[in-house]
């Protein structure tokens, strides 16, 4: 999620990183002021090999999909919010405390 971010992010944008314990979780949060994405693909972003039409040239389309997957797999969820193009993003992992 920081790659995408500073990938996606121009020189002079900001990208935040906050860490938050809540009960028994910890919610990772990842904001940029970078190129955002778009409401047709939002639904789609976790999705395997899914890119935006502005990729980065180096970007596979794996690297969400992988998150997604990690994340899950230890009980937690990933979401990506977005207000567009060229409004930034934000994505939210939560994971529980003691997950094993």
């Amino acid at each position: 999620m920081l790659t995408n971010a500073t990938r996606y992010t121009p020189e002079h944008g900001s990208i935040t990183l906050e860490a938050v314990q809540s009960g028994d979780e910890i919610k990772i949060s990842v904001r940029d002021t970078g190129k955002g994405i778009s409401p047709e693909l939002l639904p789609n972003i976790f999705g395997e090999f899914v890119q935006g039409d502005s990729c980065h040239p180096k970007g596979l389309g794996i690297g969400l999909n992988l998150v997604h997957k990690l994340v899950t797999a230890h009980g937690g969820s990933v979401a990506a919010r977005s207000e567009g193009a060229g409004k930034g993003s934000e994505f939210t992992v939560r994971l529980p405390i003691g997950w094993e």
